[in-house]
């Protein structure tokens, strides 16, 4: 994730035209693309259902989206961003940002959460895991993080949700949180190599392989309007698989088609004769 150092070009949002997106290929020794994570700094409004199912198209299962921060922030891409990859068939994930310095805070973030994820459209029920993004400088000795990190955790489920884990980096997981004491397992790590090697994480795991963010700088081939992506290796599944029977998946990715005006006008109730077409040409240029 690392959303603070990162800059990204804006993007133009398409309405509904044929895209022309060349699906990514991946060298046999680069780790695999199995999710990806996203926020507002990938596309102010979102991204658009073409690019979900674009990237679903050549394999990618899971996304993780930037719901909230603190206890002050909505990422305003986040329903936008939900509502499309769950439209293309992927597991759809969020995540919040830790600003918590005391147990009190992080229990208050978690009831922030709790109410941005209902907001954004993201059902406790029926959608993947709620993830907590620690890497923030200054919230703590390493107990004292872990202490408040597990509180967070632990008022996420009393508020419902059976499927929580944790992101951060591998040097913060290893020097920052007390591993050993965090009441979650299999985390979500980051560590960035120069040649990264598939299934051979540089993340340093103590308590088994989550999954591993092996790079913050992936374009997909075809895509590049798009700017840079946050990828992972997924181990232990939480984040590409179905986790319980009642998490909606769509089958099938689907396809962008033209929809002529007539048959546009038609589903809106419009009067679709060659005049008022003629109008609405004329009106529009």
């Amino acid at each position: 994730m690392n959303k603070l150092i990162k800059t990204v070009s804006a993007l133009a949002l398409s309405l509904g035209l044929a895209f022309s997106f060349v699906a990514p290929s991946y060298a046999s020794s680069l780790p695999s693309v199995d999710f990806i994570d996203v926020s507002h700094h990938n596309a102010e409004n979102g991204l658009p259902l073409s690019f979900y199912q674009t990237i679903k198209g050549s394999g990618v299962q899971g996304v993780v989206v930037k719901v909230s921060e603190g206890n002050y922030y909505v990422d305003p891409a986040a329903s936008v961003n939900i509502a499309n990859a769950r439209q293309a068939g992927m597991i759809v994930n969020a995540y919040h940002f830790a600003r918590y310095t005391s147990n009190f805070e992080a229990k208050k973030e978690a009831i922030w959460f709790d109410k941005k994820l209902q907001l954004v459209g993201f059902d406790k029920k029926k959608d993947g895991y709620v993830t907590i993004d620690v890497e923030a400088s200054g919230l703590g000795t390493a107990s004292q993080v872990t202490e408040y990190t597990n509180t967070f955790i632990k008022q996420m489920k009393a508020l419902g949700y059976s499927r929580v884990d944790l992101y951060t980096g591998s040097y913060y997981y290893n020097g920052q949180l007390i591993p050993s004491k965090l009441v979650v397992n299999k985390p979500w790590l980051a560590s960035y190599p120069a040649n990264p090697v598939k299934n051979k994480p540089t993340a340093k795991f103590i308590n088994g392989k989550g999954a591993w963010q092996w790079a913050s700088d992936y374009k997909f081939i075809g895509m590049s309007r798009y700017g840079n992506f946050d990828v992972s290796e997924d181990y232990a599944g939480k984040y590409t698989k179905k986790t319980s029977s009642t998490q909606v998946v769509t089958n099938g990715v689907g396809t962008i088609k033209v929809v002529s005006l007539v048959d546009y006008m038609k589903s809106k109730g419009m009067n679709a004769s060659f005049s008022n077409r003629s109008k609405l040409a004329a009106a529009y240029g």
